[in-house]
């Protein structure tokens, strides 16, 4: 988000401004995971994952917060036994970018297209 900041990122009691994004990231699966009764805490912690990953410019924070999001919203509670199988997705997706993309993943991540 350089237009709302510009080039500035904030510092903090981490090291680097990707340790603040990434401690948002908790931040926010820790609100998510309340219960319905819960509503302030939960909107209390994303509020507070939403502002660290702004003034962090956390790229990866907001992608992941909303993918939290989005699985928080899904109604899965009933059938969980399928996110056994996540890891194993996620391994086979990753072997499928190596092996489509080769040495070029590298371009492509640094070019912005994924």
């Amino acid at each position: 988000m350089p237009s709302l900041i510009g080039n500035h990122r904030i510092s903090s009691i981490f090291l680097e401004p990707v340790s603040l994004g990434n401690f948002a990231v908790i931040i926010a699966a820790w609100g998510l995971s309340k219960r319905r009764d819960e509503i302030k805490e939960m909107v209390f912690f994303l509020l507070a994952a939403a502002i660290m990953i702004t003034l962090s410019d956390s790229r990866y924070g907001m992608i992941t917060v909303a993918a939290l999001v989005v699985m928080r919203c899904l109604p899965l509670h009933k059938a969980n036994i399928w996110m056994i199988a996540l890891p194993l997705i996620s391994v086979l997706l990753l072997l499928f970018l190596a092996a489509f993309f080769g040495a070029n993943i590298a371009t492509v991540f640094s070019a912005g297209f994924l």
